[in-house]
């Protein structure tokens, strides 16, 4: 561990100068060899920032202490990314990872790839998961696999008998819902309730199939597209809000209708929706912008609902807040201190917010005074300190840790992170972050002709890690 300095935010520090396997050119490998990849790091001041449309108190940076970074999962021949950290509540941790394509149909049969590497389809006849979810029982400091449990977009936790404690009964929540194309108006998903109890063990629950029901404001329509994305957050009344996206059909960022961000509303557990109110696309976040998209939502010390959204990949984040339990948004603006993709919003028990996103990099943002002022952590820096100079598929690019802004183009010549992230505050008040490395971009792994697995620009493995943090005001 290491503590930070209040007047300072350690980039990194040491050396590292190895070469990786050249890249092959052979098989027309979208990737080309690199040079050294580990140059000196420095260090920079750190940097407080003002979210002009919180109001706090006293000004104030935070401090971070930073545990190394775990090794959770090593990706044999797959993908593993777009990782999420879910919490029953009774202390254990489920991490869940993707290990198929980004949001793709499997185009390799027997294969959960998104896209054919340029040597073809792995050279398999069996099933591959597609998503690959452990287990903690030590608040993040370890992590077994979870069998039996087929991962999640994120889960609603019941409350335990009388409206008591939960005993760790959750119902989980999908991706990708199906809409019912002859109205429009309603979409359903198939999910089941599962158990994690304080010990650790898991029980599927004797229901394991729900068809839950989403279903858009009367007069309203879903669009062609729609997924869920974002926590879980409790009303005043006892009911349920969560938030959804979608968009029409085509090309990627050419589709026939902008993305809009829906907030939807469950008054039974978690098996009905019913849409409340909408973000839609405005013309600040470009005519071919991916967002809105990816919201997370928390509820402010004062009550308020704050929602953070992706406005575009390489954008800042916006965000709206809602007086009224999420039936109307306002305060729609950009936050022009934070970036990019997924974000994950967590107000901690010690009333801390705290930020994370990413594209580029991988970084933390914190506030000790309810948003007024923010205090950036470069996570992929830290991830590189606390690893030192050892095996270089491991370590970040300079081009990924040096990233300090959504104007820096992604690392070159594929990308070295999805810069997803998940976080959760553990049992012991420790902050959880996860976050993966990739070896070859968004490509899927690269075969021989002879059914040879070869390398990536990045590495031998896709691998996803986890970081114990804690916060402080200064």
């Amino acid at each position: 561990r290491k503590t930070q300095p209040a007047a300072h935010h350690l980039i990194a520090n040491g050396s590292q100068s190895a070469d990786l396997v050249p890249c092959p050119r052979s098989l027309d490998h979208p990737c080309r060899t690199l040079r050294n990849r580990h140059p000196n790091f420095h260090w920079m001041p750190s940097v407080v920032l003002t979210l002009a449309a919180a109001v706090g108190g006293a000004s104030g940076a935070v401090t971070g202490v930073f545990e190394r970074p775990v090794q959770a999962y090593v990706a044999p021949d797959t993908h593993a990314w777009f990782s999420q950290i879910l919490n029953p509540g009774t202390g254990p941790l489920i991490l869940s990872a993707s290990l198929g394509g980004d949001g793709t149909t499997a185009k390799c049969p027997g294969t959960c790839a998104g896209s054919p590497g340029a040597g073809g389809c792995p050279h398999v006849n069996h099933s591959t998961a597609c998503s690959v979810s452990l287990l903690s029982t030590d608040n993040g400091r370890s992590w077994q696999p979870l069998s039996g449990f087929l991962g999640a977009n994120d889960i609603v936790v019941l409350p335990g008998a009388n409206g008591g404690p939960t005993n760790g009964t959750f119902l989980t929540l999908p991706y990708r819902l199906a809409v019912d194309y002859a109205t429009n108006t309603s979409a359903t998903s198939v999910n089941g309730y599962a158990r994690i109890s304080s010990s650790g063990a898991y029980t599927r629950g004797n229901n394991t199939s729900v068809t839950m029901q989403w279903l858009a404001k009367p007069n309203s329509t879903w669009p062609s597209i729609l997924v869920h994305s974002g926590t879980v957050v409790s009303l005043t009344d006892g009911s349920l809000l969560t938030t959804l996206y979608g968009h029409g059909t085509g090309a990627y960022r050419d589709w026939t209708a902008h993305s809009t961000t829906f907030f939807v509303r469950s008054a039974d557990g978690g098996r009905t929706w019913s849409e409340l109110a909408d973000i839609p696309w405005q013309p600040a976040y470009g005519e071919h912008a991916d967002g809105p998209a990816e919201p997370n939502t928390a509820r402010l010390a004062d009550g308020t609902l704050w929602c953070v959204y992706r406005s575009d990949a390489g954008q800042n984040f916006w965000s709206a807040t809602s007086a009224d339990e999420g039936r109307s948004w306002e305060n729609v603006r950009p936050l022009n201190f934070s970036w990019s993709v997924r974000p994950q919003l967590r107000v901690t028990s010690r009333d801390m917010l705290v930020l994370t996103g990413g594209r580029p990099g991988i970084d933390l943002w914190a506030s000790a005074d309810r948003g007024a002022t923010w205090t950036r952590f470069n996570i992929a820096a830290e991830h590189n300190r606390l690893l030192g100079t050892g095996d270089p598929s491991l370590l970040y690019d300079p081009q990924v840790v040096n990233a300090d802004g959504p104007h820096v183009p992604r690392a070159s010549p594929e990308p070295e992170t999805s810069s997803y992230t998940g976080l959760t505050e553990a049992s012991d008040g420790s902050l959880v972050l996860s976050y993966d490395r990739l070896a070859n971009g968004w490509h899927d792994r690269v075969w021989a002709p002879n059914g040879t697995l070869l390398p990536g620009c990045w590495g031998s493995a896709d691998r996803v890690f986890t970081m114990r943090l804690s916060l402080t005001a200064a």
